[in-house]
């Protein structure tokens, strides 16, 4: 089983993201933990449990920037950015991240995000 993470302030685009998870993985057993709305749900949701093995993360939250999450909790679990916006792939680079995917998140851009993650967590294994 593989535990999933998603930061998303739109529920919309959470929704997309958990279907993809249904439509691609579904034999590869992965299951949403959690869905954060925000900075401060993610920080008290990632600070009370053991990390996840996948985040997928919005980069503009309703309260602030995934970095503020990332500025509070130690956060070791491989991320997959969502975001409209391409200025912070540097940024984002920089952490754990396996993509960066821009919105709106296409099946192939997703796809192809999973696979990337599941041949490093084979590595990894």
């Amino acid at each position: 089983m593989i535990k999933v993470v998603i930061i998303e302030d739109e529920t919309i685009l959470s929704d997309h993201i958990a279907s993809l998870l249904d439509k691609y993985c579904s034999s590869v057993n992965f299951v949403v933990e959690c869905t954060a709305e925000s900075v401060k749900d993610a920080v008290c949701w990632l600070n009370e449990h053991d990390s996840p093995d996948l985040i997928f993360m919005d980069v503009n939250l309703s309260d602030g920037s995934c970095f503020d999450i990332l500025n509070k909790v130690k956060v070791t679990s491989p991320i997959i950015y969502t975001t409209a916006f391409d200025e912070h792939v540097i940024e984002a680079f920089r952490t754990s991240a396996v993509s960066y995917l821009l919105k709106p998140i296409t099946e192939k851009d997703f796809y192809n995000a999973i696979v990337k993650f599941l041949e490093m967590r084979r590595g990894w294994e």
